[in-house]
């Protein structure tokens, strides 16, 4: 059986599998709002499509933006106070962002309805500016060399986003903040992380899908984002993690907020079938044509006493899948 059947015939029995009672029918997502716009602008290779999009660049890197609508009569505009911008028409438009690292905003949007994309980019403090190991003080370790490669999937990162205090609730998508993927190693700010946009795009998606299925939720929790190699090392995690390089989030469901997975099939606790729901969500995502660029990594983790069960998810570019459970 061909493997998009195959995927297919899962997700159909997991429906099936609700609506015979194997799983009680969930509850309607209470006022969930996914602020996906009417438009897209694709920029260097992404296509961006929700109200507030970040993108994380290098010292005057230079970024082309390109409205996607099919109604060529709507106009639209871009804005911004930092930078030099090109405008090649209405919907077109080259930015040459800021020499001097930071968070910098710039504004698309369609001039009728002033529908908008609010972009957060941040400049990222380059890789060179790492002297023994360190970068301001703050410990970042030395990124894992000698791996075979055939892709850039493992060199080093071009950059670290800089957080600190003033900035790390500030949202890098409509559901997300940036202090979510900050690494767990205890630091003073100001701290660095790396994040990838695909990932991004992918959590809101994922998280879009979780609350039209019925498992209402305004965000995904995250038990880690970014990992410095150093702290990795220090967890004795393979040392090509993804999310050394961003582009992984350890994920569950928390509408209650006490901190551990939501008994999504309603069997009285938090345990593997509850993060058995969430893979498969993930799995249907991965299998729509408009995410391709975003597939990746599903592992599924089962509780331990460091940690409650969760599901990891990464950009990777292809598909892998692992579960830890007890006595494996």
């Amino acid at each position: 059986m061909p493997g998009k059947q195959k995927q297919w015939m899962k997700i159909t029995c997991l429906v099936v599998f609700m609506c015979a009672g194997q799983f009680p029918a969930p509850a309607q997502g209470l006022g969930f709002q996914s602020e996906r716009v009417n438009f897209s602008v694709r920029c260097n290779g992404l296509v961006l499509g929700h109200a507030i999009q970040s993108l994380f660049v290098i010292p005057e890197e230079v970024l082309e933006f390109e409205i996607v609508d099919a109604n060529w009569k709507a106009e639209y505009a871009f804005e911004t106070e930092v930078g030099q911008v090109v405008r090649k028409d209405n919907r077109h438009w080259v930015w040459t962002v800021p020499k001097s690292s930071g968070n910098y905003s710039a504004i698309i949007f369609k001039t009728a309805s002033q529908e908008s994309i609010q972009l957060n980019v941040f400049v990222l403090i380059p890789i060179s500016e790492v002297k023994d190991n360190q970068l301001n003080g703050y410990t970042i370790g030395a990124y894992p060399a000698g791996k075979v490669i055939t892709s850039d999937w493992y060199l080093p990162p071009k950059g670290f986003v800089e957080v600190t205090e003033e900035n790390q609730d500030l949202k890098v998508s409509p559901h997300f903040r940036l202090k979510q993927f900050m690494c767990r190693q205890p630091s003073e700010f100001p701290k660095y992380l790396v994040l990838d946009e695909r990932l991004l795009i992918k959590l809101e998606c994922l998280l879009a899908k979780v609350n039209v299925l019925g498992y209402p939720c305004q965000t995904l929790s995250i038990s880690s984002g970014y990992r410095t190699p150093y702290y990795n090392n220090k967890l004795g995690n393979t040392k090509y993690s993804a999310h050394l390089w961003g582009r992984a989030a350890d994920i569950y469901i928390d509408n209650n907020y006490n901190n551990t997975m939501d008994d999504l099939n309603r069997n009285g606790k938090s345990d593997l079938g509850d993060v058995k729901i969430v893979r498969e969500i993930v799995e249907s995502l991965d299998q729509e044509l408009r995410h391709q660029d975003k597939i990746g990594g599903i592992g599924i983790y089962e509780e331990t006493d460091n940690h409650g069960p969760f599901v990891h998810i990464d950009v990777r570019g292809e598909p892998a899948r692992w579960e830890k459970s007890k006595g494996k």
